[in-house]
């Protein structure tokens, strides 16, 4: 099994548009319901089910055979939890998290953590070095897509 976690600042001094919690939570759950303009490591995703605190989705990552399933699920004050699923037999591939925190001094942060299994997309054997550094800048680069893509979304009241 693997384990990583990301955290990045919401709201630098250098953003353009300051970020609320409700904002981002808002481009948090537009990010599970159609990721492509998120997350460039996803090439489709259909949503195969719906409800008020979550959804199913099918997604298709970058360079891998097929697709997978993943149960969103969006709880109250900024947490959206993917779990993933091999869509033939059900069985858990990984979590990810996608969390929204604040610091003592009111600072907004958006922290991502991934546990995966065997057959998660990044395995759980040890990862090169090499390995290890090209996932952590797909993340962060990930992370800050979120937040300029939510920015825009919220600039032009999609959000």
């Amino acid at each position: 099994m693997s384990f990583s976690g990301y955290t990045l600042p919401v709201n630098p001094p250098d953003a353009p548009l300051r970020l609320t919690t409700e904002q981002l939570f808002a481009g948090l759950k537009t990010k599970a319901r159609d990721p492509l303009a998120f997350v460039p490591m996803i090439t489709s995703c259909a949503v195969l089910e719906e409800h008020p605190d979550g959804l199913l989705r099918e997604v298709v990552l970058k360079g891998k055979p097929g697709p997978v399933h993943e149960r969103v699920e969006y709880f109250p004050s900024g947490n959206v939890v993917f779990t993933m699923l091999d869509p033939a037999t059900g069985d858990k591939l990984g979590v990810i998290t996608n969390t929204i925190t604040e610091t003592p001094e009111g600072e907004l942060m958006l922290t991502f953590t991934f546990t995966f299994g065997q057959g998660g997309p990044w395995g759980s054997g040890p990862a090169s070095d090499e390995q290890r550094k090209e996932r952590d800048k797909l993340v962060v680069d990930t992370m800050r897509r979120t937040l300029e893509v939510t920015r825009q979304y919220v600039q032009e009241k999609k959000i």
